[in-house]
């Protein structure tokens, strides 16, 4: 009986990482993040802006980077992946638990001899192996980087090998148990739990660089190890200039064109306390997780009752017309008999696609939609013809929300089984949500008209067009893809009044939202070859 346990538990872990690593995305993921890493770790003679870490010193009145050797690199590998799996980590492996109900596997799980105790670990470990084959990459990535860059050609494997272990590791579990605790609740499924690993992800990062150049650190606080790294860099750095103190700062991400000012760093000093709390951090994530399932049962993370209920009655609504069909005699019993079908009879309309995607689309509704209607209703109070007020901020948000359940695949059984054609099928699609958004921005359309701030309007305008047509080609790939990258393009374009990401131009810039729009058209084109 333990062995058949054990089969199931590795065989859930072997399916669940096949189900991700046979999938278009993960190719994609490798190809971007090894994209990335290259542009990390530019060369002194590169002809391109690239992005890279910075160190400032105000007593040396310049900017330094390390030497690209074996020690910088190993640091610089770990500080990068942790800043991007910080906010991309956990959309990489969000919704283990309802991938299961989506495909009807919750049935067979349910059934089979394994425990919850087992299952929540199988999609921990699945979730913790996938990631840690991406950073894996990274790795050695970095590694090859170090050899191509030319600066320094001594390989130090543990310099890579102890920061990995360490740091990456620890961290990597902590994001696998993230995903599996918030997956074990519905409200948390979707768009919510989108908004809010984002905004904890975006204050942890802001309160991390707020204080990075603190002499204490909370090794608990810092399990992502970024503000330990940064003291590594900082205590070499310091002994190297011959410097008294440190009296500078460190940019994660700054845009560089020619960098000429080095330093060597010459080892990592590992800390005994930073070790052991790296060995709590991974006790409390794996405990936390069990936890939770302790009080939680399969009928709660599957919801059976509710659906246990729907199909019984959904059957005895359908007995009727099974026995009809069951009466009926077979066409074969019948081959002989002329057949005449009208064409026009199977022709889909465009308004019936329409009303259909109405009715789709109030059925996929949820509990969090209601948080849209107080700024749906304060948009039509004169001052929301000022784009820049609270109100209008907050109700850009609105496509997270609305655009939570859309999807523009075809593989509905129901849609194939029709004569739907793909092109009125697509554009319906699209001029639904065209409409929607309309609608709900209907109080702002109407103050912009009365105080007649046209180009306010052609701007709003080009931004709803390129959400629409990100979701369109989103969706083929991801559901959370959209959520991820609108949330970015909202908190630094509209929040933090970042031109180049302003998609709505609310800003005053008509050139930003005439790009998107552009950018727009060509996700539209994309999403209708690949619909």
């Amino acid at each position: 009986m333990r062995k058949i346990l054990i089969d199931n538990f590795w065989g859930l872990v072997s399916l669940q990482m096949k189900e991700k690593c046979r999938k278009p995305i993960f190719l994609w993921t490798l190809l971007l993040l090894a994209g990335l890493t290259f542009f990390y770790f530019p060369a002194n003679n590169q002809s391109f802006t690239s992005l890279t870490t910075v160190i400032h010193s105000s007593s040396l009145n310049g900017s330094f980077r390390g030497v690209y050797n074996s020690a910088w690199m190993g640091l610089l590998v770990v500080l990068f992946l942790h800043t991007t799996l910080i906010f991309a980590g956990p959309y990489f492996i969000r919704n283990p638990i309802k991938k299961d109900i989506d495909s009807r596997m919750d049935i067979f799980i349910k059934s089979s001899p394994v425990s919850m105790y087992r299952y929540l670990e199988s999609k921990r470990i699945s979730n913790f192996l996938y990631l840690l084959f991406l950073v894996g990459a990274v790795e050695v990535m970095a590694v090859f980087m170090q050899l191509s860059r030319g600066e320094s050609n001594q390989l130090i494997f543990s310099s890579y090998i102890m920061p990995f272990l360490l740091i990456v590791v620890p961290f990597v579990y902590v994001i696998s148990s993230l995903a599996v605790c918030l997956d074990l609740f519905r409200i948390f499924r979707n768009t919510f739990g989108n908004i809010l690993l984002f905004f904890a992800a975006m204050s942890y990062m802001s309160y991390v660089m707020a204080g990075i150049s603190n002499e204490k650190i909370n090794p608990y606080f810092d399990f992502t190890g970024i503000i330990y790294i940064s003291h590594n860099i900082f205590t070499q750095f310091v002994q190297k200039m011959n410097m008294s103190g440190w009296d500078g700062g460190l940019s994660i991400l700054e845009t560089i064109n020619h960098f000429d000012n080095t330093f060597v760093m010459n080892k990592v000093s590992w800390n005994t306390n930073f070790i052991v709390s790296r060995l709590i951090i991974i006790t409390l994530a794996f405990s936390i997780v069990h936890i939770l399932g302790r009080v939680r049962n399969f009928d709660q993370i599957f919801y059976q009752r509710f659906s246990t209920l729907k199909s019984k009655s959904k059957n005895q609504k359908l007995t009727p017309q099974l026995l009809t069909v069951i009466e009926e005699p077979k066409l074969s019993q019948n081959s002989n008999l002329p057949l005449s079908l009208d064409s026009s009879v199977f022709r889909i309309e465009t308004k019936a696609l329409f009303s259909g995607e109405i009715l789709v689309y109030l059925k996929s509704l949820q509990k969090t939609h209601l948080l849209l209607i107080p700024l749906f209703v304060l948009q039509y109070l004169p001052r929301a013809s000022d784009v820049n007020n609270w109100i209008f901020i907050l109700a850009l948000s609105a496509p997270l929300f609305l655009f939570s359940n859309t999807s523009f695949h075809l593989g509905d059984s129901f849609i194939r089984s029709t004569l739907a054609y793909k092109r009125p099928l697509f554009f319906t699609k699209a001029l639904f949500l065209f409409t929607l958004l309309i609608l709900y921005f209907s109080g702002t359309f109407i103050n912009l008209l009365i105080v007649q701030k046209y180009l306010m309007i052609v701007s709003l305008l080009l931004g709803l067009l390129f959400s629409i047509s990100l979701t369109a080609s989103c969706s083929l790939v991801s559901k959370h893809l959209f959520s991820f990258i609108y949330m970015f393009l909202w908190y630094l374009g509209v929040m933090q009044e970042f031109i180049l990401a302003d998609l709505y131009g609310i800003h005053g810039n008509l050139m930003t939202p005439l790009i998107f729009g552009a950018i727009g058209i060509g996700l539209l084109i994309f999403a209708y070859k690949k619909f």
